[in-house]
């Protein structure tokens, strides 16, 4: 009987599979040694990490095979520089298969990295998280700005579900939906599979009503607007999306509030009817009313007109770059957005329920794969914390000694507001945001306030609504066409947005 032949590298692959399995072993979940590797500090209204020693461990990858762990690391993680690498690898930060590496060491198959960092974390705000609801299915709270949901990046203790685990501890939750960093308001975990999954059925199914509160520049239609232009996601590494005719088909109800004449600003309730990647965004930017502190679609690197219509738009590699390069929100567009700045991904331990959105407007569609917009990197295998007191300056790091300023109130925040999410059998609503109440003496439009008071939405589907709009859409211009038209003059259509490309309800 002849010897089974053994394919090229199959001795190094059984060789490494021990140590794969020991490597996996002590990987850790969310738990009270994860919590109490820091503390938190509070200063001038903000939340404070203190450093701290973490982990990140990842087996060889197939092209790493055969380099120096010196080359791969400045080859393929580009967030320091090499001398950092090197110092690190000599300083004994760096360990491969539990022994120091060297600046010589070899790579081989599947053999278990280890880089010991000394991770420091930006700012959030110190707004505590309100919870609304607890039972034992469902949690809501109203989350502050500025606060991710979960580990990501740069932020991890600093995360709505480091937060609550450690605070309240609530743990072991399911996402129902997920918030943007800047975005408030309300978010919906889990508390069980069973309510997850039943939860998750309704959105992919479109039985679940949201409602967000936004504040646009200029002042909008006093009609209710109705976006139907389909959106492309342009770049999955960076989050960034644009109308486009071969992008998906979506739909966002748009009502204004309130109109601020001296601001020149208008309080809208949007109402996502589809689910797509930044939808209620990229349709306000579409419509010539961007959100007014978003910092990519409101962000001079779209033209002139701010991407309204697609008008002066340039070239979209141009338009990244620029965003990436202006730094749009302090430090962390060059940590956080450019491809090669963030090495590392944070594996998180809440169970995400199948086929769950991910941010404010994502819901996937019927039978559709949820589009996972978080960029892996290479370091995502495992995290392991260190005991080590991280408070002392690391000689080797090349965060400690520097003095970064505190956030300001725009690079922490964005004027959108998750206020109402309703299924079948359940509702759950956020307060009204303080720039958006009724009583701010600024939401005035000729002397008066014109706040609306906000409506339970109808359940009619997209086909009624669709009917609704070019109906009322035939009879709003045969009844006020040119006689608006003469009122209002060219400066109130460049301030309000050309009426033609909106479609009124």
């Amino acid at each position: 009987m002849s010897k089974a032949t053994k394919r090229p590298g199959e001795d190094a692959l059984q060789e490494a599979e021990p140590r794969r399995k020991k490597g996996r072993k002590h990987r850790p979940g969310f738990d009270d040694e994860i919590f109490a590797e820091t503390s938190y500090e509070i200063r001038n209204g903000l939340r404070h990490v203190k450093p701290y020693y973490f982990s990140f461990t990842s087996h060889t990858k197939g092209r790493w095979v055969g380099s120096s762990v010196y080359e791969v690391f400045c080859r393929e993680f580009q967030a320091e520089k090499p001398e950092y690498y090197e110092k690190a690898i000599r300083s004994g930060k760096v360990t491969v298969n539990d022994k120091r590496a060297t600046m010589e060491t070899v790579l081989h198959h599947n053999d278990l990295m280890v880089h010991r960092v000394h991770r420091h974390e930006p700012p959030v705000s110190a707004d505590p998280l309100t919870i609304l609801h607890l039972d034992s299915d469902i949690l809501a709270i109203n989350k502050p700005h500025s606060i991710p949901v979960h580990p990501c990046g740069r932020y991890r203790h600093n995360s709505v579900v480091f937060l609550l685990g450690k605070e309240h501890s609530l743990r072991n939750l399911h996402t129902i939906h997920r918030l943007d960093r800047l975005t408030s308001g309300l978010l919906l975990f889990a508390r069980n599979l069973t309510t997850a999954q039943r939860m998750e059925q309704q959105i992919r199914e479109r039985q679940v009503s949201k409602e967000y509160i936004c504040k646009v520049h200029g002042k909008f239609p006093d009609e209710p607007v109705l976006c139907t232009e389909p959106i492309v996601i342009v770049t999955h590494k960076l989050g960034i999306c644009r109308v486009d005719p071969a992008g998906k088909t979506c739909l966002t109800s748009f009502t204004r509030l309130s109109y601020d004449i001296h601001k020149d600003t208008s309080i809208l309730k949007c109402e996502p009817k589809t689910g797509r990647m930044h939808q209620i965004r990229v349709h306000l930017q579409w419509l010539g009313h961007p959100i007014v502190n978003d910092p990519l679609y409101c962000h001079p690197a779209w033209g002139p007109h701010r991407g309204r219509d697609g008008l002066g738009i340039r070239d979209m590699d141009q338009v990244i770059s620029d965003i990436v390069k202006s730094n749009y929100n302090s430090q962390e567009a060059a940590v956080e957005a450019t491809p090669t700045a963030t090495p590392y991904k944070t594996v998180h331990s809440v169970t995400p329920a199948p086929a769950i959105a991910k941010d404010e407007e994502k819901l996937p569609e019927k039978g559709e794969e949820r589009e996972d917009t978080v960029e892996k990197t290479e370091f995502e295998d495992g995290l392991t914390s260190s005991g080590s007191d991280g408070s002392v300056p690391d000689p080797d790091c090349t965060e400690c000694g520097l003095v970064h300023p505190d956030p300001t109130p725009d690079q922490l925040m964005m004027y959108l507001h998750a206020l109402r999410y309703a299924g079948l059998d359940w509702e759950y609503c956020a307060d009204m945001p303080s720039w958006a109440k009724s009583g701010d003496k600024s939401l005035t439009d000729s002397g008066e306030n014109d706040q609306k008071p906000l409506e339970k939405s109808n359940d009619k589907s997209l086909e009624k609504v669709a009917e609704n709009q070019a109906k009322s859409g035939e009879k709003e211009q045969a009844k006020s066409g040119e006689k608006e038209r003469a009122k209002s003059g060219e400066k109130e259509q460049a301030k309000s947005g050309e009426t033609s490309k909106k479609t009124i309800i």
